[in-house]
């Protein structure tokens, strides 16, 4: 179309370009969360800023290559269309955006808690956790905690949706080897056709065959 390559385009290079910088950028900011946590410092604001990062340049790039491929993209041969779908999710779980934004408006910025958690325990599970365990996304010891309460909750919907993304897969991939056994049917079905075709015609021009058969 374009008689040269298409990445050679700036319409396609520079969304690809600033897809990649955001994605070093989050992966920049988790190298420095690792540090401080092997460091045995709080590191709850630079985990936090890192998921929110790579959340957003996952979302970002899925939009760019669906914008890139067009209406293509809406196509289940390219398998565009679902991670389109599965990179939304990120923003959600297991910690939302907001709750991002909440905990580095409070604990970075000083700012007032923009919110009252729920009083009740957390499950058993975590309350067994060391202190340390509790930095969950969260940082170390004494970080706030009241987003940790919906983490299984959001594990359980996240692994729910995984297993239940699984199930229809397979059934896909299922009703893809019928439909490919139905089309080599036919295609025998066609060829037993013709070569019933083709005898037909050769008995009419040699009458021996037909006494043979």
């Amino acid at each position: 179309m374009f008689d040269r390559p298409i990445g050679k385009n700036k319409g396609v290079q520079f969304p690809i370009a600033e897809s990649l910088i955001e994605i070093e950028a989050a992966n920049l900011m988790r190298f420095e969360a690792c540090e401080l946590y092997d460091a045995h410092q709080p590191c709850g604001a630079q985990a936090n800023m890192a998921k929110y990062l790579a959340a957003k340049a996952s979302w970002e790039a899925a939009n760019v290559c669906m914008q890139t491929h067009g209406g293509f993209g809406f196509a289940n041969e390219h398998d565009i269309e679902r991670r389109f779908r599965e990179t939304r999710l990120y923003q959600v779980a297991p910690i939302a955006t907001n709750m991002i934004f909440a905990h580095v408006a409070e604990h970075v910025l000083g700012l007032p808690r923009s919110f009252e958690g729920n009083k009740m325990e957390p499950p058993r599970s975590i309350r067994s956790l060391p202190r340390e365990g509790m930095s969950i996304g969260l940082g170390r010891p004494g970080v706030d905690r009241g987003a940790v309460r919906f983490l299984p909750q959001a594990v359980s919907t996240f692994q729910a949706r995984a297993a239940h993304r699984v199930r229809r897969r397979a059934a896909q991939d299922h009703l893809r080897e019928i439909r490919r056994v139905q089309l080599r049917a036919q295609e025998v079905d066609r060829q037993v056709v013709g070569a019933r075709g083709e005898r037909e015609f050769l008995e009419e021009d040699f009458p021996s065959l037909r006494s043979e058969s």
